[in-house]
This record gives structure tokens, C-alpha cells and sequence, in this order.
């Protein structure tokens, strides 16, 4: 689905739709952080696999149900539902 599709749905960018930060000028710097002054100063990447570890960890001993990200089931059907009629 194209960027203008779900905003035209009304998607919330990160939120209703994790990972998804649409080509828009209010969102241009959202993930071009520079690093280098910080590295520069001592900081710092722990390996990856960690971070993927931790997180697991994490998830598994939390409860999601509390989690509010992502799109409900619902909504989610009425959002393919009308991508589908746009095809049409």
C-alpha cells in the first residue's frame, strides 16, 4: 500500500502501523540521526544479537495485552477491504 493510501485511511504513522514512517516533510528526520559526534565522544553499539535477545526476553515475560500498537483486527479488515475496492 502506498504511503498516501494510509494516510488517506487515516493510519497513524509508528503507531496503528509499527515500522511504517511515510515519506512526508513532518517525518523527513525521523531516522537520519547522525551518530558520529556520539561516537566520536565514547558511545558505544552493543551487538544486535543482544539487543534482539534482550528483547525477546522482554516480550516473553510481559504481558502484550496491554500493548496498543498496531492495527486491531477490525480495523485492519476494513483496511484491506478498502484497498481492495480501490483496485477495483
Amino acid at each position: 500500500m502506498s504511503d498516501e493510501f494510509l494516510i488517506d485511511q487515516g493510519i497513524v504513522p509508528y503507531t496503528e502501523m509499527p515500522l511504517w514512517v511515510p515519506a512526508i516533510p513532518e517525518l523527513q528526520a525521523f531516522a537520519d540521526a547522525d551518530s558520529a559526534p556520539a561516537e566520536q565522544l565514547g558511545l558505544v553499539f552493543r551487538p544486535i544479537h543482544d539487543t534482539i535477545n534482550d528483547t525477546f526476553a522482554w516480550a516473553t515475560t510481559h504481558d502484550q495485552r496491554a500493548r496498543q500498537n498496531g492495527l486491531s483486527t477490525d480495523r485492519e479488515t476494513r483496511l484491506l477491504a478498502a484497498w481492495d475496492d480501490r483496485q477495483g
